[in-house]
């Protein structure tokens, strides 16, 4: 008798049930977009010459990382895979799917899938598959310092949001909020308290496993897209919460639900958008279980 895993006789089942079957497992698992903020602008030195602010940060970070490294891990582990870096968010890249590999049916599904891309050289080859973000399955994560420092590239005033517009005039034609008009600006700031309040009692969650565990914890912020009732996109809510990941390593060792904060929606002042930058890519196999 087969096993649960083998099923001998999927070539006897109909073409269009096995397509349809091939068709379900050709649609790619989601991704955690890790966010890289941009480097910092290189300096001049006593010397005269140049060199970067972010190098000595980087290398104190490497030391310490290095020197928290957990005795009972396998460095050789670390670097099983390559990081994946990409700058372009249509472009995603995936793994190579096994449906290429499977069977010359499987071949063909995978090759008209209108989900994932290949690259086909001259000789026919087909080459680095990779897929657009899809904001409603992937997530967003970013670095709880990073976050802090970059918050004017991750949020927007709701174009939705009216109790305070309505109260406040603004030099400035049409509906959109700019940071340039001082009303806008004073709209800003007073969600932006709102927020740094939300955020710090996020932290607060975290503290204990940042004392208890045994080597420092990074604490990362995970944004992700839920769908709204509305057609707007202002009134789409993004779940907004924290995890941990310890340092030396590249998956992320706990994720917890915590109480999470909700950006977007008509009584929310903020909006997430998803900035231009750099992304490491960490796949469905590097999550917790």
């Amino acid at each position: 008798m087969s096993s649960p895993q083998e099923f001998h006789r999927f070539s006897q089942l109909p073409g269009e049930l096995r397509t349809a079957i091939w068709e379900i497992a050709s649609i790619p698992e989601p991704v955690i977009l890790s966010y890289m903020p941009p480097a910092q602008a290189p300096v001049e030195n006593d010397d005269g010459g140049e060199e970067n602010e972010s190098s000595s940060d980087s290398d104190s970070t490497d030391s310490e990382a290095s020197s928290d490294t957990d005795p009972d891990s396998d460095p050789d582990e670390e670097d099983e895979a390559p990081e994946i870096i990409i700058d372009n968010l249509n472009e995603v890249t995936l793994p190579y799917p096994a449906l290429m590999h499977t069977n010359g049916e499987s071949r063909y599904v995978m090759q008209e899938s209108p989900i994932v891309n290949f690259d086909v050289d001259n000789n026919g080859a087909w080459l680095r598959p990779h897929r657009v973000f899809d904001p409603y399955s992937d997530v967003i994560m970013v670095q709880f310092d990073d976050f802090l420092g970059h918050m004017d590239d991750f949020l927007r005033l709701s174009p939705n949001f009216r109790p305070l517009v309505n109260q406040l005039p603004h030099n400035h034609a049409g509906d959109l909020h700019t940071p340039e008009c001082p009303r806008c600006r004073y709209i800003w700031d007073q969600w932006m308290q709102t927020l740094n309040g939300e955020m710090m009692r996020m932290w607060h969650e975290y503290s204990d496993e940042r004392r208890s565990s045994r080597r420092t914890a990074n604490i990362h912020v995970l944004f992700q897209r839920m769908s709204g009732e509305s057609p707007n996109d202002a009134a789409v809510l993004t779940s907004m919460r924290m995890v941990c990941l310890h340092p030396n390593l590249h998956i992320l060792q706990e994720m917890r639900t915590p109480a999470a904060v909700f950006l977007g929606g008509e009584d929310c002042g903020f909006t997430f958008v998803i900035p231009n930058a750099q992304y490491r890519v960490i796949y469905a196999w590097e999550w917790p279980a």
